[in-house]
């Protein structure tokens, strides 16, 4: 997904990885696009430096070019995204499971956009979700995650909901960009 002011966060999963690219995208007067950011193996805990070329058929699609380990993809445009996210819709109690359901998370978003959690390895979490300023269906999340034993690591990202607004999908990236990560919850 590419936001207005041209941050990118895509993912990509394979049957061996799942990949979460977090950049800047920019478009110039011919429609050609450049991307630059991280690309984090979500599986592997590893990231490295991300590159990509490509075009943009305004309101149709986003093309990438293939290049290095990156294949081609294209992205199509989705006009549900003009619609403004609604914080009301986010509101509750929001479950994920990850690892086989060996690990479980849960977080409460308040009508204010706060937001109160924990998951069953002992970790708490805190933060704020609130409608990106773009008036688009996208939300700008923000959360601290303080664990047994570790530093607190501060985080932000996006969220969105399904169109059913049963499930809400969150890729995020920690203050130093060392370590992302992606979630789907459901109420």
């Amino acid at each position: 997904m590419v936001l207005p002011e041209g941050q990118i966060f895509e993912v990509f999963q394979s049957a061996s990885q799942t990949t979460l690219v977090v950049g800047t995208a920019s478009v110039d007067s011919s429609s050609s696009l450049s991307v630059a950011g991280r690309s984090y193996n979500l599986a592997a805990g590893s990231n490295s430096a991300y590159a990509a070329t490509g075009s943009v058929i305004p309101k149709t699609a986003l093309n990438i070019a293939a290049s290095g380990s990156t294949p081609a993809y294209s992205l199509s445009y989705n006009a549900a995204y003009e619609l403004p996210a609604n914080l009301a819709d986010a509101v509750g109690q929001w479950k994920a499971s990850f690892g086989s359901g060996t690990l479980t998370l849960s977080l409460n978003i308040a009508g204010s956009g706060a937001i109160t959690g924990s998951n069953s390895s002992g970790c708490s979490y805190s933060g704020s979700l609130a409608p990106h300023s773009g008036g688009i269906a996208v939300f700008d999340l923000q959360l601290s995650e303080s664990c047994p034993g570790a530093s607190t690591m501060s985080l932000s990202g996006i969220a969105t909901l399904s169109s059913g607004k049963t499930v809400l999908s969150a890729a995020f990236v920690s203050s130093d960009q060392t370590a992302a990560n992606i979630f789907q919850a459901t109420h």
